[in-house]
């Protein structure tokens, strides 16, 4: 201490304190700069750690995580998604929440059960031919623009596809977020009144997803999004189970369109495109999951590919126009595959209704 203070003494010995003026100028400074800090990058998003994910081992991708970060983002994050029993189930009392628990438990039993899992279903394809899987989920697109579903008649290539395939018109979602419909769609998890498992920190053990399946078949897997992939830990979620590849926005050059949330959907689709045809020319089989995002607030689009019909007369003219534009860009998707002739199995999920 004695060695530390003789030390203080030299290094300030000619010290000159600074003018007021430099000192408020170095104190307006430090306030500036200081939440840039925090924040770690000029970028869209702050800094998470789904921002370096780069491969499928989630110790890997840990690795360049300063541990002192590591230690306060999990000491921030200690309480988020944490619900008691009372939080939950305060609507109803214990005897009517245990009956009705138990009444949604009783199972039927399987047509052909295993020892492993009696629930277990084998269904066996009578096609030799294996083909591409691709599941789109359409940001908000629910059935409030969809005239077939009682909607208005916003989406005219819909309404065309449903005639080429199996249209559910009692599918219904229970979650109210993107990341909600993902988990849903991807790893058939129901929203639960925690954190999606989309957030949640990484296990050793990884979910049973739907690209993992392909993945064990040998598909190339991918995800493909136009904005950031880091946003709400997708990236982190889909490369640590059994995503190859994501494909966000800094993976496009030169694209026709960025809105906030990113690169438009018509280049979402482009890009999908050309990966699809990459693949296909190495005669690889494929399973895609493209999530678009033109259809959110603040519902940027590019001008002058759709236009409101006169019929409609509305309070949201840009809420609307982005519904089109959302059935407009899937219409184009689906004219390139069909010409490309990449035998695809498409699955279109909307993940979440507008709100």
């Amino acid at each position: 201490m004695y060695a530390g203070f003789k030390l203080a003494s030299l290094l300030f010995k000619n010290y000159v304190f600074a003018s007021f003026k430099i000192t408020l100028l170095s104190f307006i400074a430090v306030i500036i700069i200081l939440p840039l800090g925090v924040r770690s990058t000029l970028g869209h998003r702050p800094l998470n750690p789904a921002l370096i994910s780069f491969c499928n081992d989630p110790l890997a991708n840990s690795l360049p995580l300063n541990s002192s970060y590591s230690a306060v983002y999990a000491l921030a994050h200690l309480k988020q998604g944490k619900l008691s029993a009372s939080d939950i189930y305060s609507f109803d009392n214990k005897e009517n929440i245990l009956f009705e628990g138990m009444d949604f438990s009783v199972k039927k039993n399987t047509a052909h059960p295993t020892s492993k899992c009696p629930l277990n279903q084998i269904i066996t394809s009578n096609s030799p031919q294996k083909y591409n899987v691709v599941i789109v989920l359409k940001e908000s697109l629910g059935a409030d623009f969809v005239k077939s579903l009682g909607g208005l008649p916003l989406t005219p290539n819909l309404e065309q596809l449903k005639n080429e395939g199996w249209w559910f018109t009692n599918l219904y979602a229970t979650g109210h977020r993107s990341i909600r419909g993902i988990e849903a769609v991807t790893a058939s998890f129901p929203p639960s009144p925690l954190d999606s498992i989309v957030k949640l920190p990484r296990t050793e053990s990884s979910y049973a997803t739907l690209s993992r399946i392909y993945e064990s078949y040998g598909y190339k897997t991918s995800f493909i999004y136009g904005g950031e992939s880091h946003f709400d830990n997708m990236r982190n979620y889909f490369l640590e189970n059994g995503m190859q590849e994501v494909i966000d926005q800094n993976d496009y050059k030169n694209p026709k369109f960025v809105a906030s949330w990113g690169v438009s959907d018509e280049d979402l689709f482009l890009k999908a495109h050309e990966k699809f045809t990459q693949l296909k020319q190495n005669n690889e089989n494929f399973f895609s999951v493209i999530f678009t995002s033109s259809f959110h607030d603040p519902f940027e689009i590019p001008e002058g590919k759709v236009k409101l019909p006169a019929s409609i007369q509305t309070d949201e003219p840009r809420r609307l126009a982005a519904a089109m534009y959302a059935d407009y860009d899937l219409g184009e998707f689906f004219k390139w595959a069909e010409k490309s002739n990449f035998d695809i199995l498409t699955g279109l999920k909307t993940d979440d209704s507008y709100r």
